[in-house]
């Protein structure tokens, strides 16, 4: 969901629905609504067609709607909120979706709406990153890497021009470029995409487990209540 100014509301949908409502004491109006399949620019029609938008994000003067897809072609594009048409599509340079499987999550415009952010997301066990692109989202992107290798969950920006950004395991800070300022660790176990490496011996005794994304190997001896580090003996 994003509002924006003048008393309206965009959502996405699973449905492949891209929605922009106006809003008042009395409730919601819909305005108006299309699919994801009927949205120009595709660069390959029969991706963009399986595209799901997943975010949606005003700039700061509602004369624009960003939206993030997790799969389709059109994984980031920027539509006139009031026709739902294209304005125009934010370069997926490096991010075919036969390469990492890439969508975006999260989406979110500088204070000034001359910078475009998207908190990336993958199907794929690899270091992900927040996307930048300048000119309202049309210059060519840079990428500021986000620490492990957990999807982008969430992108804000600051009324200083920073952004702050959330993993499943990390939060953080970055300039407006893409500069690192600050990480804060959860300091939690994260098993993200290690059940591969879930194993239980025969008798039920001891458990083995992959810990901090799969880096280190862990097993636990339920008889003797101990944790210890690598593989069960």
């Amino acid at each position: 969901l994003s509002f924006g100014a003048g008393g309206r509301l965009a959502a996405a949908s699973w449905d492949g629905k891209i929605r922009v409502y106006s809003y008042d004491a009395n409730g919601l109006v819909l305005k108006r609504a299309k699919l994801a399949a009927e949205l120009n620019h595709t660069f390959n029609r029969n991706a963009q067609n399986r595209g799901r938008p997943v975010t949606v994000a005003f700039s700061p003067d509602g004369s624009k709607l960003a939206v993030g897809h997790q799969s389709g072609s059109n994984w980031a594009i920027v539509l006139a909120p009031d026709s739902l048409d294209t304005l125009y599509v934010a370069s997926s340079v490096g991010l075919s979706n036969n390469l990492g499987g890439f969508g975006v999550r999260k989406m979110a415009w500088s204070p000034d709406g001359n910078t475009l952010y998207g908190g990336v997301i993958s199907i794929h066990r690899q270091q992900h990153f927040v996307r930048i692109w300048g000119d309202g989202g049309r210059a060519t992107p840079t990428d500021a890497p986000v620490p492990g290798i957990n999807s982008v969950m969430d992108v804000l920006t600051l009324r200083d021009g920073s952004v702050a950004y959330a993993t499943g395991t990390t939060v953080g800070l970055f300039d407006g470029r893409g500069n690192q300022l600050r990480v804060a660790d959860a300091g939690a176990g994260n098993f993200y995409g290690t059940t591969a490496a879930f194993k239980v011996s025969h008798d039920g005794a001891r458990v083995e487990f992959a810990y901090a994304e799969g880096r280190e190997v862990m097993n636990f001896d339920v008889l003797e209540r101990k944790l210890a580090a690598g593989a069960a003996q």
